[in-house]
C-alpha cells in the first residue's frame, strides 16, 4: 500500500509538473511573438496569423489545465488523502507489535515477584491481543482497499489521457491551419513524417537560396552559413552550366592522373584578380573546418578537424566550388570553402 501512495504523490507531482511547463512554454511563444512585432510590421500576415494562432494556443492551454485540475488532480488528491487513515493503522500495528515484545521481554527476565509476574502477564496478553486484532483487520481490508484505489487510478489515467489526446489535437489543428496560411498556394504541404517536411524545406530552400547566391551584392562565402539544400541548389546550378553530355557528377570520381590533367588545362588560363586564389597541388594535405554530410554518392562526409588529400581541386564540369579529396578509405566531392590550406579557407 505504502508503494501505491508513494506512486500517487509522484504522479501528481508530474502532471502539475507538465501542466507548469507547458504554460512557460506557450508564455514564451507570446514573448517571442512580442518581439518579432519590434522588428517587422504588425500587419504582416504570418506574423498575424502567428498571433492568433497563439492566442488560441492560450485558450487551449487553459481549457485543458482546467479540465485537468477537476477530472485528473482533485480526485488523485482525494485519493490520496484515503491513505491516512490505514497508514495510521499500519502504524498504531507496530506500536502495538513493540509493546507486545518490551512486555514479553520484562517478562522472561522478571522471576522474584509473583504479583509483578501475573501482572506483566496480563499486560502482555492484551497487548497480543490488541495487535492481533488490528493486524487482523489490516489483513482483510487492505487487499480490498488496495485493489479499489488502483481501480480509480487506471480509470482517471484514462481519463487524462483522452484529455491529452483531445487538447494534442486541437493544437494539432491550429498549428496545420497557421502552417497552410504560411505555406504558398501551390504548394502541399507535407505532414506525414518529419523527413518529407526537411524535404519540402530542403527543396524551397534550394529554389530561393539558388537565385540569391547568384546575386552579385552577396558574398560566395555565404554558402557556407547556409543550410545544405542551399549550397545543393548552388551546386545544382554549376553542375548545369557544363557542356552537355557529361553526366552527373557522380561519374566524375576519376583516377588521379586524369585529374591532373584536367587541372594542368585550367591552370594554363590567366588570372582574373575578381577570382579566387589557385587551388593548392594536388596531393596537397587539408584540413575540413565544418562538418559537412554528403547529400549524394558522389560527396564525401567529412568532420571538422579531419585532414584530407586533395585529389582534384574541381568537379567534372570544371567548377573549382567541389574539390575532390580522399580521407584515406574512400574519396569524394566537398565545399571548397569547407577546407583549409596552409591555415587559410579557400574561397
Amino acid at each position: 500500500m505504502m508503494s501505491l501512495e508513494t506512486f500517487l504523490r509522484q504522479l501528481i507531482r508530474n502532471i502539475t509538473t507538465w501542466q507548469e511547463d507547458l504554460q512557460k512554454a506557450v508564455d514564451s511563444q507570446e514573448v517571442l511573438g512580442e518581439g518579432m512585432l519590434l522588428y517587422v510590421p504588425s500587419d504582416l500576415r504570418p506574423l498575424t496569423c502567428y498571433q492568433r494562432s497563439l492566442g488560441e494556443l492560450q485558450g487551449a492551454v487553459k481549457t485543458h489545465g482546467t479540465s485537468i485540475t477537476a477530472h485528473v488532480l482533485v480526485p488523485f488528491q482525494s485519493l490520496l488523502s484515503l491513505f491516512q487513515d490505514p497508514l495510521h493503522l499500519i502504524s498504531k500495528r507496530r506500536d502495538k507489535l513493540l509493546d507486545f515484545d518490551h512486555l514479553q521481554y520484562a517478562l522472561d527476565h522478571h522471576t522474584e515477584d509473583p504479583e509483578k509476574i501475573k501482572q506483566l502477564r496480563d499486560a502482555c496478553t492484551m497487548a497480543k491481543r490488541n495487535y492481533e486484532a488490528l493486524n487482523q483487520q489490516l489483513i482483510e481490508e487492505l487487499p480490498r482497499f488496495n485493489q479499489l484505489v488502483q481501480s480509480i487510478i487506471d480509470h482517471t489515467v484514462t481519463v487524462l489521457f483522452q484529455l491529452q489526446f483531445r487538447f494534442h489535437t486541437a493544437v494539432h489543428a491550429a498549428l496545420h491551419q497557421l502552417a497552410e496560411q504560411y505555406t504558398p498556394r501551390n504548394r502541399s504541404l507535407p505532414l506525414s513524417s518529419s523527413e518529407t517536411i526537411q524535404a519540402a524545406h530542403s527543396e524551397a530552400l534550394s529554389e530561393v537560396g539558388g537565385q540569391l547566391i547568384s546575386l552579385s551584392i552577396v558574398p560566395a562565402s555565404l554558402t557556407m552559413s547556409l543550410p545544405t539544400a542551399i549550397r545543393s541548389g548552388h551546386r545544382r546550378v554549376s553542375e548545369s552550366s557544363g557542356p552537355p553530355g557529361e553526366g552527373d557528377r557522380e561519374d566524375s570520381i576519376l583516377s588521379t592522373s586524369s585529374e591532373v590533367d584536367m587541372d594542368s588545362s585550367i591552370s594554363e588560363e590567366p588570372l582574373d584578380p575578381s577570382e579566387p586564389p589557385p587551388p593548392p597541388e594536388v596531393g596537397s594535405s587539408l584540413t575540413v573546418m565544418y562538418d559537412f554530410e554528403a547529400q549524394d554518392r558522389a560527396e564525401l562526409t567529412v568532420a571538422a578537424g579531419q585532414e584530407v588529400i586533395l585529389r582534384c581541386p574541381h568537379d567534372r564540369v570544371g567548377s573549382r566550388e567541389w574539390w575532390l579529396v580522399d580521407c584515406g578509405d574512400s574519396a569524394g566531392y566537398v565545399p571548397a570553402n569547407f577546407l583549409h590550406y596552409h591555415g587559410n579557407a579557400y574561397t
